[in-house]
């Protein structure tokens, strides 16, 4: 379901994607060459797959560069507080063939201090920010550069949409030092449509964000597009388009 959404994401609808290479506490993802998304994208999706299949409370997410050693870009979340480690959002990654490798650590809290030590220095020390790419991943102490990498709860990731920056929890836009202010359904349906971008999603989908609070949709949802739509005209790039009896989908260019 990840690499699916990721490859719609990135705009690629019809490279396969290679079959998961999976162990009992781990699993590799083949990503096809030239693709490229946004960080905050990747956390967003990665984070909504293992949430759904039961996974999403301790893990930690690396993006290497098939055929090296190469971290191009790399997070890590702890079940201890609901805590996260994401060094380095609003990034495109180079275009490039990736390999998505998740490894779990669960059971007692010195998971994080065993198989995953060597991951975690690497997060705490920052070389997956700015000037890190083709840093090789080594065993570093973790000791002094703790504070290079903010430590905040997963829902305080914000999505870039074009020129837009998305915060949900805030439920507003920001473009260029303008915050534009959302109601709460147009930023559920919004970040609906930001984790899922290039991703036709079923009208029946869309209409729970009103059934879930025991209101009839009629033509609600259309009212509500078209809201997000006027909201988001400033960047020609994006664009919400309907496809007739079927749903709607954020195009990303």
């Amino acid at each position: 379901m990840a690499g699916h959404q990721l490859l719609r994401a990135a705009g690629d609808s019809s490279s396969l994607v290679p079959a998961v290479q999976q162990e009992p506490d781990s699993y590799r993802l083949s990503l096809p060459a030239s693709w490229s998304l946004p960080t905050d994208s990747v956390v967003a999706i990665v984070n909504r797959s293992l949430q759904t299949a039961g996974r999403g409370d301790d893990f930690v997410v690396n993006l290497v560069a098939r055929g090296g050693e190469q971290v191009y870009f790399g997070y890590a979340l702890s079940d201890e507080g609901g805590k996260t480690l994401v060094p380095c959002l609003g990034r495109t990654l180079p275009a490039r063939g990736y390999n998505l490798e998740v490894r779990f650590h669960e059971g007692s809290r010195g998971g994080w201090r065993t198989a995953g030590a060597a991951t975690l220095a690497l997060l705490a020390l920052g070389l997956f920010a700015r000037g890190a790419l083709g840093t090789r991943r080594s065993p570093v102490a973790a000791a002094p550069a703790q504070q290079a990498v903010e430590i905040r709860p997963v829902h305080d990731t914000h999505l870039h949409i074009g020129r837009y920056r998305f915060v949900p929890e805030e439920q507003c836009l920001y473009l260029e030092g303008t915050r534009i202010a959302l109601t709460s359904k147009e930023a559920r349906l919004l970040e609906l449509f930001a984790t899922r971008p290039n991703e036709l999603i079923d009208r029946k989908e869309l209409q729970r964000v009103w059934e879930d609070e025991g209101v009839i949709v009629g033509r609600s949802l259309d009212v509500f597009v078209s809201r997000l739509r006027k909201k988001l005209e400033a960047d020609s790039s994006i664009a919400i388009v309907g496809v007739t009896g079927k749903g709607y989908r954020l195009e990303v260019g």
